[in-house]
């Protein structure tokens, strides 16, 4: 059988999985929306039974696996796996999470921050191609960067290039972000807060042609 990969998707609303093939092409996925509630370890188990079900339901064997990548809503330790926070998810401060999944599993796992595996997948098979250089946005439940130079993944000395989420834009602000500071980026333009941004403009008066 063709060898495959597994990416898991963890993230501040949803938690996805998939199946690829070489190329790039997802074979099959499956998505749930009911673990922010849950521990680190919980979270673990969640991932640990979505992959197994992939892996059940398209009759394929743990072996044909050439490995599991995770991508995480925060600031990981790239070389061993740790993540170091997140302001999407309970938890996860110096939290060994790529361990945590590799010990359910026999092909190794690697862990980095969702945007950096974003921008690296669109570098090899979608919008980057043919590009050395790039940067990929992401702005979902939180807002970040992955970055790519000469081809590489760049994180900086810290691991954390491109996390820009938090930086103050407006010390006047409204809005608390996730971080619990007001005036960061992700708390004015992410996807939990822009529907605050409407509803309070929409309280205030102003006018708006959407239906509300």
């Amino acid at each position: 059988m063709e060898k495959i990969l597994c990416g898991v998707d963890l993230g501040g609303t949803k938690l996805s999985a998939g199946l690829v093939n070489g190329a790039g092409q997802i074979i099959d996925k499956k998505i749930v929306y009911d673990h922010t509630a849950q521990s680190e370890d919980g979270i673990v188990k969640y991932i640990t039974e979505l992959v197994r079900q992939l892996l059940e339901s398209n009759k394929v064997k743990e072996e044909d696996l050439i490995g599991i990548g995770v991508g995480f809503p925060g600031h990981v330790r790239y070389r061993d796996g740790y993540t170091i926070t997140t302001s999407n998810l309970k938890g996860f401060k110096n939290y060994p999470l790529r361990d945590s999944i590799a010990k359910n599993f026999s092909v190794p796992v690697k862990l980095d921050n969702d945007a950096n595996a974003q921008a690296f997948c669109e570098y090899k098979f979608g919008a980057g191609r043919g590009y050395e250089d790039l940067i990929f946005l992401t702005i979902s439940t939180g807002i970040g960067a992955g970055i790519i130079l000469n081809g590489k993944v760049f994180r900086g000395i810290t691991g954390t290039a491109g996390e820009f989420g938090h930086t103050i834009v407006d010390l006047n602000s409204e809005f608390t972000c996730t971080c619990g500071n007001r005036g960061c980026l992700m708390g004015i333009a992410c996807g939990l807060s822009l529907p605050q941004r409407f509803k309070s403009k929409i309280e205030k008066g102003v006018p708006t042609k959407l239906p509300v």
